[in-house]
């Protein structure tokens, strides 16, 4: 019988893949292009401040932005669309 987790503990075990997922994506980019994902963050830190008024990105945000940068189908995280899946399975 598959373990059962609380609601906490799949959302942690979801975050810790989707780490994984970003840091394989971020390994084979360095290997093939010589990507640099602090250098990346930076930029996207100054770009993000530059258009929101100074405000600080989410982690979140940066990960996202970073994840699709190196090509990750990553949409579906982004909070506004986490729903989507329940909701068209809910309105067909």
């Amino acid at each position: 019988m598959a373990p059962v987790y609380s609601r906490i503990q799949s959302h942690e075990r979801e975050q810790e893949k989707a780490a994984e997922l970003l840091q394989d994506a971020r390994d084979r980019a360095f290997k093939t292009r010589g990507y640099n994902f602090i250098e990346t963050r930076k930029k996207l830190v100054v770009e993000f401040r530059a258009r929101n008024d100074n405000k600080e990105p989410y982690e979140w945000q940066l990960d996202v932005s970073e994840a699709l940068i190196l090509g990750l189908d990553c949409w579906w995280t982004i909070p506004p669309f986490q729903n989507l899946g329940q909701f068209f399975a809910n309105h067909k």
